[in-house]
C-alpha cells in the first residue's frame, strides 16, 4: 500500500539530490505566493479489468470519485522537486529507501480537500508556472475468477467417446484497493482557470 508518508515525511532532513540540484526555500516560497489563477480538478479512480486473451479491457465499474475530505497536495514543480520525484520513483522500483523532504520543504506546498461526492477540488490564488499534484484514496476494485462447474462430453455417431470440454463460469467480486493519482499541471496565463482530471496512474511509486 502506498502512503503519503513517502511524499511528505514526518521527519525532516537536509539533502542534496544526486544530480546536484539543491533546495532553495526562499525561491520556492515565491512560486506559491498569491496569484490570480485557479486549478479546478476532479480526483477519481477507474476499476478496469486486465485484458484476457486479446479481449478489450472491460470497465466493470464507472469512475469512482475520491471521497469527500480526501487531501490533494500541490507542489511547485521545480528542478529540485522533479529530480526528487524521479529519484524516489527509481528507488521504489529497487525497494530502496526514499529520499525525505529537505528542511523547510513542507512549508512550500499547498493542500486542499475534495469538497463533494464527485471528487471535485480547487486550488485558488496561484501564480503562473508548473505544479505537481498528488492525491491518494481508497476505492472498491472489481476482480474476477473462473471456476469449472462441469464438463461437456462429445461422442461420435457410434456412441464412442471423443473428449470433454470444461464448462467455466466467471465470477466477479469486490476488494478494497488504493488509488494513487499524480499529475503535472501548467498555468500559462495569469488569471486563467485550468481544469484537470486527477486520475489514478501509479505514475510515481
Amino acid at each position: 500500500m502506498k502512503h503519503l508518508i513517502y511524499i511528505i515525511p514526518l521527519f525532516i532532513l537536509n539533502i542534496v539530490h544526486a544530480q546536484n540540484e539543491t533546495f532553495n526555500k526562499e525561491e520556492t516560497l515565491k512560486l506559491i505566493a498569491k496569484g490570480h489563477s485557479t486549478i479546478k480538478g476532479e480526483a477519481f479512480a477507474k476499476d478496469n479489468q486486465a485484458p484476457i486473451k486479446g479481449i478489450a479491457i472491460i470497465n466493470i465499474n464507472k469512475k469512482q470519485p475520491a471521497p469527500v475530505g480526501t487531501e490533494v497536495v500541490l507542489i511547485p514543480y521545480t528542478a529540485f522537486f522533479k529530480n526528487w520525484f524521479d529519484y524516489n520513483k527509481k528507488a521504489a522500483k529497487k525497494n530502496q529507501e526514499p529520499l525525505p523532504f529537505p528542511e523547510g520543504a513542507s512549508e512550500c506546498i499547498i493542500r486542499t480537500k475534495v469538497k463533494d461526492n464527485e471528487g471535485n477540488f480547487e486550488f485558488i490564488n496561484l501564480k503562473t508556472g508548473s505544479y505537481f499534484l498528488i492525491s491518494e484514496f481508497s476505492f472498491i476494485r472489481t476482480k474476477s475468477t473462473t471456476r469449472t462447474e462441469g464438463y461437456t462430453h462429445t461422442y461420435n455417431i457410434y456412441g464412442g467417446y471423443i473428449g470433454s470440454a470444461p464448462i467455466e463460469r466467471i465470477y466477479h467480486y469486490n476488494v478494497n484497493d488504493w488509488a494513487f493519482a499524480t499529475k503535472v499541471v501548467e498555468i500559462k496565463n495569469d488569471g486563467e482557470t485550468v481544469k484537470i482530471k486527477l486520475r489514478d496512474t501509479d505514475s510515481l511509486f
